[in-house]
This record gives C-alpha cells, sequence and structure tokens, in this order.
C-alpha cells in the first residue's frame, strides 16, 4: 500500500519520539508542524453553571502565588484565563533554529472564532500576535495563562481572525534549558516566521485551516506590543528583506511601542544614572539573556550590581535568594521588581535607575564606550537603519512614556521616510498633554491593531471610527466635516499629518508705529484639554497668505515656541505672521501684547475663542474680550479671509 511522504514521514517521527530516540524538533525542517492539539474551549454556559468550583480548583492550584502577589491579580489572571478558554483554540509545536544554528522546538496556540457545525467553512485571515515581555516560562499561551491569551482570544472571537501566538524561544512548552533571547532580532524573526509556515503547514492531515471548518483566506498579519512590536517588526524586516521568505506574503503589521531603536535605546537606558525606571528586572534579564547568544562578551556576575548577586535576605521578604534565582523562569516581573528595588534601597516601592542595576565599572568599559564590543551586538540587533517594508505597517505609541521612548518609533518611522517609502503616520495615545504610559497604552494600542486590520488597514486610525467622532464632532459644532477628515485627525494626533499644521491663521499683526511690542501666550482649557500656541514669524506662514488648503495646511515656520519661551517680540515697523496649532478641536487662547519704552506699561490683551479649526472649513466668529488703553484695532474680516490684504491686528 503506498503511503503519501508526510504521513511516512510523521510515523516515522512518531516512531522515534515513542522509542526516545529524539527531540520533537529532530531533522525537522524549520515550520514544521510537530503537534497539533484537539480543539479546546469552555462554552460559556457550562462556565457560568459552574464557575464557583472551577474558581476553587483554579485557587487551590495557583495558592503559592498569594506569597508574591497580592489577591486581586492572582483573581484578575484567573478571569482573563477564563475568559480565553471561551474561545475554541488549538494548542501546537513547531520545529525552528535558534542564533547558534541549534534545532528547536517552540510552541503557541492558535485561537480560532466560534462557529456552528456544518455550512460553508469560515474563510479567516491569519494574524500572528506576538506577546510582550515575560519572564515566566510558563506564562504562555500553550498553556492558557498569560494577559495578552485573553486578547488574542477576543480578537479572534469577535474579528473573525485565526490569531497565532507564538510562545517565543525559551518559553513555553519549549524543552531547552536556554532563557527568552531578549531582543535579538534574527533568533525572534525565525521563531514567528516559522510560526507562520507551521499554522499553514500540515500534521498527518489535522490542519487547522482543514477547509471544513475554517479556510484561509491569503492573508497574513502581524502585531506585537512592546517587545513584541520589535519581535514583530524584525520579523516584518526579515520578510521584507531576505529572499529566503519570499514564499510568505505579508499583507500587513502592526509594531507598537517597541524598542527598535535598540542600540541607542539601551545606551540611553543604561547610561541615565538618575531617573528612576520602573521595571528594573528588564535589565538583568536582557543580560543573562545575551550570556546565553554571546558568552564571550556578557557575562552576568561581572555585568551585575554586586548587591544583586549577593545572598541574603530583602527588606521584602525572607527571601534569600538572588537576581540569577529570581530570574529562574518562575517569577513575573511585577514580582522580581520589588526584590530588586528592597535589595539596593531596602524599599520594596522605590524605583531607581537602570544604571544602578549594574556595574558601575562594567557599564563604563561596555555601554559608555562606543567603540566595545558590546555596542557592536547592539547595533547589530538595531531594527532601524537600512531597509523599509513592503506592506502597510501601523506605528501606535504613548509619546509621553518612558518605559520604551516615543523615539524608537520615530526613528523607525523617519528611516522609512528616508528609504522613499510612504509609511502611515505614527498613531499617537495621548490626550490633553498626558498618554496611558506603557502599560495602559497596551490595553488601547492592541486592539486599535485589530481593529485596524479588520477595517482593512485605513492610512488613518481616524477612518476606523470616523462616524462616531464626527457624530461627536457635530454635536459640539453641527456641520458637516466628512471632507476634512485627514485635518481632523492631524489635530487630535492619530495621524502622522505634519504637527506644524496650523489650524487657526490670525494672519497679519502689523506694527507701524515705533514702540516695541513683547507679545506673550496663555494657554486655556476649553472642553476637549489643553492647547497650546505655536508659531510667529516675520515671514508668511504659508505662501503669500493665499487661501488655506483643504488638505494641506500652513507649513511654513521660523521658531519653535519652546525656543521663544512663549513670548515674541514685535519690532517696530515690522509685520509679523501668526498661526495657532492646537490639539483638538476646540480653543481657547490669550494673547497678550505689552509696550516697551521710559514710562510705558500699556499692555492689548485678546481673547480667541474658536469651535472648530479653520481648515475643517468654519469661519466662525471669533469672541474677543479686550483690556487696553490701545485703540481698537482688531479686522475681524482678515482673521476670516486671511487672503484679506488688511492687518488682523494694527498695534498703535
Amino acid at each position: 500500500m503506498w503511503i503519501p511522504l508526510p504521513v511516512r514521514r510523521g510515523i516515522i517521527l512518531g516512531a522515534l519520539l515513542a522509542a526516545g530516540l529524539c527531540s520533537p524538533g529532530f531533522g525537522a525542517q524549520p515550520g514544521t508542524l510537530l503537534e497539533l492539539g484537539d480543539v479546546e474551549y469552555t462554552p460559556f454556559k457550562e462556565l457560568r453553571e459552574d464557575f464557583k468550583g472551577r474558581m476553587q480548583r483554579d485557587l487551590a492550584v495557583r495558592s503559592a502565588d498569594f506569597q508574591t502577589l497580592s489577591p486581586e491579580v492572582v483573581f484578575q489572571q484567573l478571569l482573563q484565563e477564563h475568559v480565553a478558554n471561551m474561545v475554541p483554540s488549538r494548542k501546537l509545536q513547531y520545529a525552528s533554529v535558534d542564533a547558534r544554528g541549534k534545532e528547536r522546538t517552540y510552541s503557541g496556540r492558535v485561537f480560532l472564532p466560534s462557529r456552528e457545525g456544518g455550512g460553508a467553512p469560515m474563510e479567516v485571515p491569519l494574524v500572528i500576535y506576538q506577546h510582550a515581555t515575560e519572564t515566566r516560562r510558563k506564562f504562555s499561551s500553550y498553556y492558557q495563562k498569560g494577559d495578552e491569551t485573553m486578547l488574542g482570544a477576543l480578537a479572534a472571537e469577535l474579528c473573525g481572525f485565526a490569531v497565532a501566538m507564538p510562545d517565543g524561544d525559551g518559553m513555553g512548552a519549549d524543552p531547552s534549558p536556554e532563557m527568552h533571547a531578549y531582543c535579538h532580532g534574527k533568533t525572534a524573526a525565525a521563531c514567528l516566521i516559522d510560526m507562520i509556515r507551521a499554522v499553514q503547514g500540515d500534521l498527518n492531515g489535522n490542519r487547522i485551516f482543514d477547509n471544513v471548518n475554517y479556510v484561509w483566506d491569503g492573508q497574513i498579519f502581524i502585531m506585537g506590543y512592546s517587545e513584541g512590536g520589535y519581535i514583530a517588526m524584525a520579523a516584518v524586516k526579515e520578510l521584507s528583506t531576505n529572499n529566503a521568505y519570499q514564499d510568505i506574503k505579508l499583507t500587513g503589521a502592526a509594531c507598537m511601542a517597541g524598542p527598535f531603536n535598540f542600540a541607542k535605546a539601551t545606551r540611553d537606558l543604561l547610561a541615565d544614572a538618575k531617573t528612576p525606571y520602573n521595571r528594573p528586572y528588564i535589565p538583568a534579564y536582557f543580560l543573562m539573556a545575551w550570556q546565553g547568544l554571546y558568552p564571550n562578551d556578557v557575562v552576568v556576575k561581572d555585568a551585575c550590581n554586586p548587591v544583586l548577586l549577593k545572598p541574603g535576605p530583602t527588606q521584602l521578604s525572607a527571601d534569600k535568594g538572588n537576581v540569577l534565582e529570581w530570574l529562574d523562569g518562575t517569577r513575573g516581573g511585577d514580582q522580581i521588581t520589588p526584590l530588586i528595588q528592597a535589595r539596593l534601597t531596602g524599599k520594596a516601592d522605590q524605583e531607581v535607575p537602570a544604571r544602578t542595576i549594574l556595574n558601575e565599572d562594567w557599564v563604563k568599559a561596555n555601554v559608555d564606550n562606543p567603540a566595545s564590543r558590546l555596542n557592536q551586538l547592539f547595533e547589530a540587533n538595531d531594527l532601524v537603519k537600512g531597509w523599509a517594508p513592503k506592506v502597510p505597517v501601523l506605528l501606535v505609541h504613548d509619546p509621553f512614556e518612558t518605559t520604551v521612548g516615543f523615539s524608537n518609533t520615530q526613528a523607525i518611522y523617519d528611516s522609512w521616510v528616508q528609504q522613499g517609502a510612504k509609511p502611515i503616520g505614527i498613531a499617537r495615545m495621548e490626550l490633553s498633554g498626558r498618554g496611558p504610559g506603557h502599560l495602559g497604552g497596551a490595553l488601547i494600542a492592541i486592539p486599535t491593531a485589530f481593529i485596524w486590520i479588520e477595517a482593512g488597514m485605513p492610512n488613518s486610525i481616524l477612518a476606523m471610527t470616523k462616524e462616531k467622532i464626527l457624530a461627536a464632532t457635530i454635536a459640539m459644532a453641527p456641520e458637516n466635516l466628512t471632507e476634512n477628515v485627514d485635518a481632523l485627525a492631524a489635530t487630535v494626533g492619530l495621524q502622522d499629518a505634519n504637527e506644524n499644521r496650523a489650524l487657526l491663521p490670525l494672519s497679519r499683526i502689523a506694527c507701524p508705529g515705533a514702540r516695541t511690542y513683547t507679545v506673550s501666550f496663555g494657554d486655556r482649557i476649553w472642553k476637549q484639554g489643553k492647547v497650546k500656541l505655536y508659531k510667529a514669524s516675520s515671514v508668511p506662514m504659508f505662501p503669500g497668505q493665499a487661501k488655506i488648503p483643504a488638505s494641506g495646511g500652513y507649513t511654513q515656520f521660523v521658531k519653535e515656541l519652546k525656543d521663544m519661551n512663549d513670548t515674541f517680540d514685535i519690532q517696530p515697523n515690522q509685520t509679523y505672521y501668526m498661526a495657532v496649532y492646537p490639539k483638538h478641536f476646540v480653543v481657547a487662547l490669550t494673547l497678550k501684547f505689552e509696550a516697551r519704552g521710559p514710562g510705558s506699561a500699556d499692555t492689548y490683551t485678546i481673547n480667541l475663542k474658536q469651535v472648530k479649526n479653520k481648515i475643517a472649513g468654519r469661519t466662525t466668529p471669533t469672541a474677543f474680550k479686550e483690556s487696553s488703553n490701545f485703540a481698537r484695532q482688531v479686522q475681524e474680516g482678515s482673521y476670516e479671509h486671511p487672503e484679506s490684504p488688511q492687518s488682523f491686528i494694527t498695534l498703535p
């Protein structure tokens, strides 16, 4: 009887495994599917009926966690696991190769949307969702653990995706004692890409896309946040530049808040001896991982602060271990952080600069020295330079966060532009000059990425919820803004439109007299948050003070506000052009003009209020409130029609 080749390979591999003569990945090509579990899930009705019993059993298993985690955290994790279990999924293992060319077996899980039996198979895209940094080896999708596992499950159910979540090297069911290769680009990319092949692959005819229940629609997306964003970006880079992966046709990616500019970001973090760092376990974890990758270049016992290497009780608990034991794969970062802080400061909640976690002499020799071998390795794992993606890539980041600086995302965006690409702009998670932070940002960015994929990868994040935002805007200022979505996207910071786009023209300010005036600018709070006033120059803010183009706006400027210290001198016999750059739909600003000269204390204050910016197509009458002994010299028509030859304000 003739037996197909894949089946013969499976029989041989199964016999070797049964005999204990090989590891699951022995002799298998990278990307080969080695294990595919049955569909697992708990119907909501069953979960509801036995919820109390399930929680009691889970708490008994997790009883040891209460020694290092708060009850709230334990209960939160259990609830997340139950939510994830309500969505159909299949665990899997697959073959890959690590940084040293060694065969490895990695694991993961694929979540699938629920479907009724019978009927045509459900057509689904494949979304590879890479989790962020996790120090617990078994806290992985393979074992139905982890906060992000729940997000992957919900995305599969709500968006109709096949969401494949690779655990990563050194994680999940990986039998190797090797640690996870933190931010090692080649290893990370290979691990993710081989999972794509595994999910598409075959294991004795048992496939995820079986063409009975599910059929693949041909689309492949990659996404991740934080280190997951770095890994996703590393995979996008490989798929864009490495001819060995020509058979994999990537559709799009969302790479969010990752340390893409790894060399500079790492040097900056470790060079800072003053700024407290809220994740001190990361540098130690990173060094332990790189010691496995580069044993001749990184030795943890030389690199770590000696205080962390000594055994002894911390001020937090009776744990007498050291940092090497804390990072053994059984604790999470939220458990390791207070141990490090307590050992270094005597207080479990006192943050420390990242540099203090390391041996100062080692940092000087290896990090501060630009010619060091370590800096060369940093550069080798940097993802910024010399390439651009061939598919749309969504970038999302909080511009104010300090855990993974926004400069990482800005650097890779700028590099792509220099390569001649036209990337989608950076979606900035911010409101009123504040952001959600790194952890809070994940809860915004990850669902945003799933929705962006489901919406067909629009160029503007705003386009995904245009109707909702327009409805809110119309309620505030009832006009149809559909033709100005791009301008509004720039206003709320959801699109990488030029930040120098002026939204409210003040046009000309003429000073024909002999006195010098100092203009100072005030910010105000008005419904949608804090806004800033921004440009003043002695040259036009747009060519010839022409009409404002609907999609272009003002881009020309001379001085940044920060360079002006919030003031600008208006010299005699000069005409100046000004513009306001608000971040939100509603603006309230105060401009104060002060006359200089012997015995002169004249002031002129004008308040400006607008409901919607000029580019959005509205000529809103501006409310003025003046307090001055100057004569009124305001030409409102000049504001409403910036091409007018009249000055908006003429100072005496």
